[in-house]
């Protein structure tokens, strides 16, 4: 991928979320989940303040999206078309050796979870990213104790490759090229 390929991210419509760039009035909903201790005992990504989160906020509006390399994630936000409420969110990075290599990562608010919004959330995400970079993988990581999480990326035809420690799991969703 070059850089004339980058391109902002557009409203992704699905049957019950839109996905878009994060917006100022996702604040009050990020902070809420991302200090959930039930969200942050999954991510480790410590308390967000007032202020770190408005940072967040700020950093994403302006982040073109499929840009690669380890600080150059791109953020998209999952909207409950329904409320307009803000329930989750997912994180793809591109390996900055190798692009067609994209690790994602999803978060959804507990009150949100067990809906399959994560799974139509990703799901939408990877059917638009997978041939808008030029993906031939894309891995993930989830703790052993997430099953939720795992039955997720199983259900989307990830494959458990390793195990990284002793609870974390890599899983790795192969790409096949049509032709």
């Amino acid at each position: 991928m070059n850089e004339g390929s980058i391109r902002p991210f557009p409203r992704i419509i699905t049957d019950h979320l839109v996905l878009r760039r994060f917006e100022e009035r996702d604040l009050k909903q990020l902070l809420a989940y991302r200090n959930d201790p039930q969200v942050e005992r999954w991510q480790g990504w410590g308390t967000y303040d007032e202020d770190r989160g408005h940072e967040l906020i700020a950093a994403l509006t302006k982040a073109e999206f499929g840009v690669p390399g380890e600080d150059k994630s791109s953020q998209v936000a999952f909207e409950l078309r329904s409320s307009r409420e803000l329930v989750g969110d997912a994180m793809l990075q591109l390996r900055a050796e190798d692009p067609s290599i994209a690790k994602i990562g999803y978060t959804i608010a507990p009150e949100f979870q067990r809906r399959g919004l994560a799974r139509e959330g990703v799901k939408a995400l990877l059917q638009y990213a997978v041939p808008s970079l030029s993906l031939r993988s894309v891995e993930a990581f989830a703790v052993e104790d997430n099953v939720a999480s795992i039955s997720l990326l199983e259900s989307l035809g990830f494959e458990e490759t390793s195990r990284i420690a002793a609870d974390e799991r890599r899983f790795v969703l192969h790409i096949v090229a049509p032709g």
